[in-house]
């Protein structure tokens, strides 16, 4: 059987290289790709367009499977009902967002009802395949989602808290928490230690909601209103997650990590720029032990002033990709854009992160709702969507290390300390 997920993922992965390349080609006099450029991007759209036809095979034979299977095999989609005819499911988020709007009685549709008045609370649950789909976010989608630690919530309770247990190593704990190691002799006496400090982490899943209000022309023809309304909630949800899990306050949404108590900041040491001692700086702030890679997340509005950097030798510490469409590096480390960071010269414009060090809790699925009263008077139909997550550092604060120096998951550059002549 093949991934469908994987072959969307690399289907956009495709797609995403394509984009780069013709990017790339309109900075130039001539806004043309070279003769090897063109190959490379034929070879990309011909193989993203193979991929569409595997994906639409693969799930075909899926629905005919589906149709076939024994009572005691597990359905395909185990939450949604069988129709009149017996047959389970949609065959994509298309059709199953035409359903909804089209043919709200349909018996296929698993509704979510709740007396709290809340619009997210209500509707129709989208199937656990298109919740993945909708919600699936590639490395060129968005920058944490993809990269980070992900919760999945226990089926039966999807919204209850999860609480994971780490070391407080805050303050003068250190890396280790308190624990003391020494060498005793034969006829020393033991010394006496403290135990180690453990604090709880508590992700709480938010709602979240989101509309787009719809004229009924458009939706009278459904069927190609369907696929508008799950690119358009699709781009709208990664967004929102994104910046949360940037830049959130944790008040009924994420908590951010850029800012956060956890940040270990290098002193900046020019006003309203970057330079390559304040990159070096960040770099030796980078905590050790934690597994994975260092990102580097920037505006673009920062990569003039990046790719010009240099270091005592006279060598650019920036570079590009090896190949059109693949990630540039600093000092090594790959380099993320971000137009939701602030400004250049504010703590944050530049961040070097370990995603192994943030975590994300999923929580109840997705379920859209239609609205087609509130804005009648305007021939519009108001389509909502509500979802549920939480997320936030496993970090409270930067760790101390034996050289008394504090190390983080999460590095920022200051402000530069204002002088007073």
């Amino acid at each position: 059987m093949r991934d469908i997920n994987k072959m969307k993922r690399e289907r956009a992965e495709k797609i995403a290289a394509m984009r780069a390349m013709l990017d790339t080609a309109e900075t130039r006099e001539d806004k043309s790709m070279t003769a090897e450029e063109r190959s490379s991007y034929d070879a990309l759209e011909a193989k993203a367009n193979q991929l569409v036809k595997d994906i639409d095979e693969e799930q075909r034979l899926l629905n005919l499977e589906a149709s076939t299977a024994t009572p005691v095999a597990p359905a395909v989609i185990p939450e949604m009902r069988k129709d009149e005819e017996g047959k389970m499911g949609f065959r994509d988020v298309s059709e199953f967002l035409h359903t909804v709007v089209a043919s709200p009685s349909d018996s296929r549709l698993q509704q979510r009802t709740s007396t709290m008045g809340n619009m997210s609370s209500i509707g129709y649950v989208v199937p656990p395949d298109f919740d993945t789909t909708i919600r699936e976010v590639s490395p060129s989608d968005a920058i944490v989602r993809p990269r980070a630690l992900v919760i999945k919530g226990n089926p039966s309770s999807p919204d209850a808290p999860t609480n994971l247990v780490a070391l407080d190593q805050s303050g003068d704990l250190g890396f280790y928490s308190g624990v003391s190691v020494f060498p005793v002799g034969e006829i020393e006496e033991r010394q006496q230690s403290a135990d180690p400090k453990v604090r709880q982490i508590t992700l709480q899943t938010k709602e979240i909601a989101a509309y787009i209000p719809m004229s009924n022309d458009l939706l009278n023809n459904s069927v190609e209103a369907a696929p508008l309304i799950e690119r358009l909630f699709r781009k709208s949800i990664i967004a929102y997650e994104d910046k949360a899990f940037l830049l959130g306050n944790g008040q009924a949404t994420a908590l951010g990590f850029i800012g956060h108590t956890s940040n270990a900041a290098a002193a900046r040491k020019s006003a309203n720029t970057i330079t390559t001692d304040d990159i070096v700086e960040m770099d030796a702030l980078t905590l050790d032990g934690i597994g994975g890679d260092y990102y580097f997340i920037v505006s673009k509005a920062a990569k003039p002033t990046l790719r010009k950097l240099k270091d005592d030798a006279g060598q650019l510490i920036w570079q590009d990709g090896l190949t059109v469409g693949s990630p540039a590096t600093l000092l090594g480390h790959q380099v993320l854009y971000s137009e939701r960071t602030p400004a250049i010269g504010t703590q944050g414009d530049i961040t070097l992160v370990n995603f192994n060090a943030y975590a994300i809790k999923n929580g109840s699925p997705l379920t859209i709702f239609v609205d087609p009263y509130t804005m009648r008077k305007f021939g519009q139909t108001v389509i909502w969507a509500g979802w549920h997550f939480d997320g936030q550092p496993l970090l409270n604060s930067p760790i101390k290390g034996e050289d008394g120096i504090k190390r983080s998951a999460f590095v920022t550059l200051t402000a530069p300390a204002t002088v007073t002549p």
